[in-house]
């Protein structure tokens, strides 16, 4: 009797086991589609809501990516992408750049928070007319960091032009989204200041968001004290 009690208690806490371990994984990240795959299995459709919170990186940018995809599965209707990032690595933010502009989805952009160095560019990186930003973000944008390892004398002028096509490819690409001239973003962001700050007005300003979030509690007291 005693025995079949202990083999049950045995079941039981390897059943609880199972159960937690999905739950446990030292991995799991927030970005991962773990929110589409539930609404999926509740019979819901998936939100079409990406969210690129922290550091512009390999891991954070594949998690974006692999949602993308996902939703891209779904349909070709507007994927929201929310952003709150200090900004990151150069290659990563490319790749999410170059997935953004073969998608036959439309991003609409929406920065929270910051959207820094590498960030920024993904935030102007959205669909024209639908880019925004909330009325406290804040934006970023300075030279790209390159780091040159040793090497010989001989080998400067190559490492040297190396590290400088990055900035190249950003000024570039920032520039088509801005609708702004090259001339201008080195005017602007490169002349005489290491980093440029930028308030969610002087972003819009420049072209690099459309819109600021409307402020739904400010309207409803304007309408209200109209009324009045």
């Amino acid at each position: 009797m005693k025995k079949d009690k202990d083999k049950k208690e045995v079941e039981k806490n390897k059943n609880e086991d199972e159960f937690s371990e999905p739950f446990e994984d030292d991995d799991f990240e927030s970005n991962q589609p773990m929110l589409q795959i539930l609404e999926s299995m509740n019979g819901k459709p998936p939100l079409r809501k990406v969210y690129l919170f922290g550091e512009v990186n390999t891991r954070s940018i594949w998690s974006v990516i692999s949602n993308i995809h996902m939703l891209e599965s779904e349909s070709n209707e507007d994927i929201e992408l929310y952003i709150n990032s200090g900004g990151g690595y150069v290659i990563d933010c490319f790749a999410l750049v170059d997935v953004m502009n073969s998608s036959p989805c439309d991003f609409t952009t929406i920065v929270v928070g910051q959207a820094a160095s590498a960030a920024c560019l993904i935030a102007s990186n959205g669909a024209c007319g639908k880019r925004y930003g909330g009325r406290n973000s804040e934006f970023l944008w300075h030279e790209v960091f390159g780091a040159i390892p040793e090497v010989r004398h001989s080998e400067l002028a190559f490492w040297k032009r190396e590290t400088k096509r990055p900035q190249e490819k950003f000024n570039r690409i920032f520039s088509q989204n801005t609708g702004r001239s090259i001339k201008e973003i080195n005017d602007n962001f490169y002349h005489e200041k290491m980093e440029s700050y930028l308030s969610a007005q002087q972003a819009k300003d420049f072209g690099i968001i459309d819109h600021l979030l409307r402020h739904k509690k400010r309207e409803a007291i304007i309408r209200k004290v109209k009324k009045i």
